[in-house]
């Protein structure tokens, strides 16, 4: 879910696989929060998609924050929950990997959309100092797998490619 915090006069973007369920979940909890799920009947939500759900002046005035993830590791988690049952690389060409990323989520073309990042790997701490939540109680243990075992030569230069934006933006390495 997209949360509007309005007391914070924040929008906190949620893209798949970077422990936004955790950070939403603590949204919620917030008095002045707002779920556009529940004005829309959508899940998680792209920028573009966010842009057409709330007026100008909210997506102008706001700060805009997601919670973003190495890709490689990113796409290790996503296909380890979803695609088991078939290759890495056949996931990789599908409409709903490319819809998954953080460049499809967050970036206009080349350039990120948003003001804020929580990384992944510095989670609690970026959670606590752009959020204002407390997730240290977070006991998700998603990360407890190498992703560099998952992915090939084939699979690792396919996700460099697509998700070239965020990996230059970020500085993400394998």
């Amino acid at each position: 879910m997209t949360y509007l915090l309005h007391d914070k006069k924040i929008i906190y973007i949620r893209p798949h696989k970077t422990a936004s369920t955790t950070i939403a979940d603590h949204c919620a909890e917030l008095p002045e929060s707002e779920s556009l799920t529940k004005n829309t009947g959508m899940g998680n939500q792209s920028w573009e998609e966010i842009c057409k759900h709330i007026s100008p002046k909210i997506w102008n005035t706001y700060t805009k924050v997601a919670s973003i993830r190495n890709p490689w590791e990113q796409t290790a988690s996503y296909y380890l929950q979803y695609y088991t049952n078939t290759s890495m690389y056949e996931m990789l060409l599908t409409r709903e990997f490319h819809r998954s990323t953080i460049s499809h989520f967050l970036f206009d073309k080349e350039k990120c959309v948003v003001d804020k990042v929580i990384r992944f790997e510095n989670l609690v701490e970026d959670t606590k100092t752009i959020l204002g939540i407390d997730i240290s109680k977070h006991s998700n243990s998603s990360n407890a797998f190498d992703y560099r075992k998952v992915h090939t030569r084939a699979t690792r230069e396919y996700i460099r490619n697509v998700c070239a934006p965020e990996i230059k933006e970020f500085g993400y390495e394998y």
